[in-house]
């Protein structure tokens, strides 16, 4: 039997606001830092985001991703409030859209850019966006091609514009061999291998209620992060996650697309840590 996860009311959440200052780089500040951490983080310093107020990510001239400013700043009150980030961290959501891949592509590329450590975003979300589909056209190799030994690792990891930041892509899989796929020793093998090569390995998994796979390639992450899209998901489908979700550890949970009209001046410098969903 599962153990019983904590109270939402015992869990921490970082929210995404709407908007605030840009935060400064934040190499000096190695994961599980605590001391002067506040300080650091609120000074008004620009972000070296590839010479934006967000951060972008291109496979080759191809612009795949971009956070907002709103989105990294919140992603960073993450990076240095979390005492150790894992080595492999799994990013799923209860439900689909709640912007699972948003966040775990942003998470991968902070990682990279902010800490200077090699990243990999590992894609094994098999229910594809039509995002993932256009995007398709522009990977040679997918996680399915190494699988099949039809292609040699190196060739699935893809450099992006990003130094030390690297994309894997799954692939086409037929709905039918998703849970014999996620429950291979092959893959288990594969991610082992990504794990000595890079420094952190991002996993960005289907949404826990719409397969039971996502629990067995959860056990291929250190701990999990919950993306929970605010003022959309009920409370109920949140709860479920975490219960299906126990047996593995939870970082925490982000609330995504966070509204608020309150002025920043106004708001507490550590707003984005608050008591996590409340009944």
């Amino acid at each position: 039997m599962s153990p019983e996860p904590e109270p939402l009311s015992n869990q921490y959440s970082w929210g995404l606001p709407d908007g605030g200052e840009v935060l400064g780089d934040l190499t000096s500040l190695p994961f599980g830092r605590r001391d002067n951490v506040q300080r650091n983080v609120i000074e008004n310093v620009p972000a070296e985001d590839n010479g934006t107020t967000g951060i972008e990510i291109k496979l080759g001239d191809v612009r795949v991703h971009r956070a907002p400013a709103a989105v990294t700043d919140a992603l960073r009150y993450l990076l240095t409030r979390t005492e150790e980030m894992p080595a492999r961290l799994a990013v799923t959501s209860a439900i689909h859209g709640e912007g699972t891949t948003t966040i775990s592509r942003t998470l991968a590329a902070l990682i990279a850019n902010d800490f200077r450590q090699s990243t990999c975003w590992i894609d094994l979300n098999w229910a594809k966006s039509k995002r993932a589909r256009r995007e398709a056209g522009l990977v040679d190799t997918t996680i399915m091609d190494v699988l099949q030994g039809s292609a040699p690792v190196d060739s699935m990891v893809m450099p992006t514009s990003i130094p030390g930041l690297s994309f894997a892509s799954s692939g086409s899989v037929a709905v039918g061999h998703r849970p014999m796929v996620a429950r291979s020793s092959a893959l288990r093998e594969l991610i082992d291998d990504l794990g000595k090569r890079f420094d952190h390995i991002i996993l960005d998994l289907p949404p826990v209620l719409a397969t039971s796979d996502t629990l067995t390639l959860g056990h291929l992450a250190d701990a999990y992060l919950l993306v929970v899209r605010y003022g959309t998901t009920p409370v109920t489908q949140v709860r479920g996650a975490m219960h299906t979700m126990a047996a593995i550890p939870n970082v925490g949970a982000i609330l995504n697309a966070v509204e608020t009209h309150v002025p920043r001046w106004l708001r507490p410098a550590d707003e984005g840590w608050s008591p996590g969903y409340q009944d």
